[in-house]
């Protein structure tokens, strides 16, 4: 009888104990929550921003929401990025912490590739047909304009959608065929209402017979050795240039 009791008291105090301990630890870490959230030691000291070009680093921070001694544990990067993409030329590529006081964002800035005309006003499309912004009014401008493709809706910052969409795929091409032939700033125009007949104009007003999407870097890659060799021998004005078959440019009366 008295083991049993025994047993009974030890284990009460083993279970003492241990509540004891557990209660401790609960203090404890309620004490470094404490610490953690209302002392400055992970308070942001420094916002480091890469990526930008045009962009200025106070307007990037300014758009963030983030303030210099916010507790760093308590940013959501996940709104960050929301109120930063608010801008439609930034694409946030990453937000980190460096504990304790830094925040790192690192973002692409969107590039101006086309321009489309709509309702007697431009909009202006980055490489994935992204609108970047519309204006009224076009001049002194290095990129290209789209023609022969129709506009149904868009919102500034989102794709824009076309009446016709297998030329969204048409138009992406182009652009990237023309951003890594080099030639995109010697283009004025590129018309697109036959799929299988692109045609594009140079700003000095030489047109192009394209032919279909095909090999479109090939085409695009020999187009300013054939320009050249065009000016040299006759004039543009009563020609036109067929590079519609990849690693050969005819010159063609434009009346053929």
């Amino acid at each position: 009888m008295k083991n049993t009791r025994k047993k009974t008291m030890h284990s009460k105090h083993v279970r003492a104990r241990h509540f004891f301990s557990i209660a401790i630890i609960v203090i404890l870490m309620l004490i470094l929550l404490v610490l953690t959230f209302n002392t400055g030691f992970f308070s942001i000291k420094e916002i480091s921003v890469s990526g930008n070009q045009k962009i200025v680093y106070n307007e990037i921070i300014k758009l963030s929401g983030v303030g210099f001694n916010d507790n760093i544990l308590k940013v959501n990067k996940k709104v960050i990025k929301e109120r930063l993409e608010t801008n439609p030329y930034i694409s946030v590529q990453s937000i980190k912490r460096k504990l304790p006081d830094k925040l790192i964002i690192n973002i692409k800035e969107r590039q101006e590739k086309c321009i489309i005309p709509y309702l007697g006003s431009y909009v202006f499309l980055d490489d994935e047909a992204r609108v970047l912004k519309i204006e009224e009014f076009v001049e002194n401008i290095d990129i290209p304009i789209m023609t022969g493709i129709n506009i149904s809706s868009f919102t500034i910052g989102e794709k824009v959608d076309f009446e016709q969409r297998e030329k969204i795929a048409l138009l992406t091409d182009i652009m990237s065929s023309l951003e890594k032939a080099d030639v995109s700033s010697y283009i004025s125009e590129v018309n697109v209402s036959d799929m299988r007949n692109i045609v594009i104009f140079t700003v000095d007003g030489t047109e192009v017979l394209v032919g279909d999407d095909n090999d479109l870097f090939c085409k695009f890659s020999m187009l300013m050795s054939a320009l050249e060799d065009m000016n040299l021998r006759k004039d543009n004005s009563e020609y036109v240039l067929d590079i519609s078959v990849c690693g050969q440019a005819v010159l063609k009366p434009k009346n053929e």
